[in-house]
């Protein structure tokens, strides 16, 4: 039996890197269309344009980002849509851990889906956290609360359906059983 539909809609920090970028797009554009129209005084347009690039992250962000899960699959928003995935397809739930150099570390909830060259991160419970620097929480530290929270609301689906939970490391993990996993066999079932 089925646990109940569950929707989570990404919260901050989650949707950040998404209110960023929409406030360098933002003020790119902005820049481009003040100097054109204002001339010098064009530092006014990367101003609004970053002002109103941000707006449109904070308001974009939780309701575009999101992931549902119900008895049917899996429905991971994105910014540009949604992608669904039936539970029949998704080979494996898990977290995504990445390193970015100096810019730090990313965990993710991630659902692999059956044919798929890597699991595909779910962009509401996507977490980033600087690098390290002189003083300061390591990355990892600052994503440990937020990774306990990874798990707990998809892996009753998963097992319903018993789909492998993995707790760290599902890119490896993934890359060790993709073959596997798209002959539809899954390992130890």
């Amino acid at each position: 039996m089925d646990p109940a539909p569950v929707t989570i809609v990404a919260r901050w920090p989650a949707h950040r890197r998404l209110v960023i970028d929409l406030a360098l797009g933002g003020a790119a554009l902005g820049a481009v269309l003040g100097f054109a129209v204002l001339g010098r005084s064009g530092l006014t347009g990367v101003l609004v344009g970053a002002a109103v690039g941000a707006l449109l992250g904070v308001v974009a962000g939780p309701r575009r980002y999101h992931i549902t899960l119900d008895s049917d699959g899996v429905v991971i928003g994105r910014l540009a849509g949604s992608l669904r995935i039936p539970w029949a397809d998704v080979g494996a739930v898990g977290i995504e851990d990445g390193w970015q150099g100096r810019r730090g570390a990313t965990t993710a909830l991630a659902v692999g889906r059956r044919g798929d060259e890597w699991p595909t991160a779910v962009p509401a419970l996507a977490y980033s956290a600087s690098g390290f620097r002189v003083g300061a929480q390591r990355p990892e530290e600052q994503l440990a609360p937020h990774r306990a929270g990874l798990l707990p609301a998809i892996a009753p689906f998963a097992e319903a359906h018993g789909v492998p939970v993995i707790a760290s490391g599902l890119d490896d993990w993934w890359d060790r059983n993709r073959d596997r996993l798209s002959s539809k066999g899954l390992p130890g079932r």
